[in-house]
């Protein structure tokens, strides 16, 4: 509700639709490119 979808599945359903992975894999991802111990 808070970003404008209706429910949790609906949001990562348009979401792996728009990124071609769910919002999981992203957030993932995203935080293998910081380097914490520098």
């Amino acid at each position: 509700e808070e970003c404008g979808f209706d429910s949790l599945s609906y949001f990562i359903q348009a979401f792996r639709q728009f990124t071609g992975q769910t919002p999981s894999a992203f957030s993932k991802k995203a935080l293998g490119k910081f380097d914490y111990y520098t």
